[in-house]
């Protein structure tokens, strides 16, 4: 049996006492940070950093699904490959469904023995993307219709501490994504607030086409479309271009 010197214990409270103070640094930090945000880019330039440095991380993504059928109803994605994205059937997603009846923050990875049996195809995609884990916490809706998940790839030191960092940081970000442009909440029927040629611009912007080649094609200049895009991305409530993009495939606003 080990036996810990004074000095010994002296250093280890030493240790726990400034990873403590950089905890709250960095949680007042990121506290600040959702204050002074206003739309989705300051999120993601200015509050994730804030996010990695409390609890890092690889990749992250967030949004939001109906609890009937577990369907996407909007996501941000910041560092998860789209192709992984794209391919993960959130109705049979284990780490989410795990979450569910936990409501607790949930960490899965390859060596899951539960998963292992039950969901060889959604680990797969685990190897491929160099993904070893998977971590979720999320917030249930005041309607109880909606999952609010945040989803982290890459927590590769999982205890308590981590576990306590997830429920203080999701009902902030939560709360926050809430008040920049009304995100999560995309019921509304998008179609019908875009006019109809903004509705070309999307479809020939999904095509990707440039501003230049949109202007050749629809025969105006490039400063209107410069303004179709924007309002595009302001009508759609995307944080960018690409954004826009995927949210309009996601909505199904393409009608050719």
């Amino acid at each position: 049996m080990d036996i810990k010197t004074d000095m010994d214990i002296k250093a280890d409270r030493g240790i726990k006492t400034d990873r403590g103070i950089n905890t709250m640094d960095s949680m007042a930090e990121f506290i600040n940070a959702c204050d002074d945000a206003s739309n989705l880019i300051d999120f993601r330039e200015q509050i994730y950093p804030t996010v990695k440095n409390i609890l890092p991380h690889s990749m992250f993504a967030c949004g939001s699904v109906c609890i009937e059928d577990l369907r996407v109803v909007d996501f941000i994605n910041i560092s998860f490959p789209d192709d992984y994205l794209e391919k993960i059937n959130l109705m049979s997603c284990p780490v989410l469904l795990r979450w569910l009846g936990l409501k607790s923050p949930v960490q899965i990875d390859t060596n899951t023995p539960l998963l292992q049996s039950t969901s060889r195809s959604w680990f797969n995609y685990f190897g491929q993307h160099r993904i070893k884990n998977l971590t979720v916490h999320g917030v249930v809706g005041a309607n109880k219709k909606h999952i609010y998940f945040f989803v982290f790839g890459g927590i590769n030191v999982w205890t308590e501490h981590e576990v306590l960092m997830l429920k203080l940081l999701v009902p902030q970000l939560y709360c926050t994504l809430i008040d920049l442009d009304n995100l999560f909440n995309s019921n509304m029927n998008s179609k019908k607030i875009l006019t109809p040629r903004e509705e070309e611009v999307l479809t020939l912007i999904c095509k990707g086409k440039s501003n230049a080649e949109v202007a050749r094609i629809l025969h105006i200049s490039g400063w209107t479309v410069k303004i179709h895009v924007s309002n595009l991305i302001a009508k759609l409530k995307a944080s960018n271009r690409s954004h826009a993009v995927a949210k309009a495939i996601r909505l199904g606003l393409l009608t050719g």
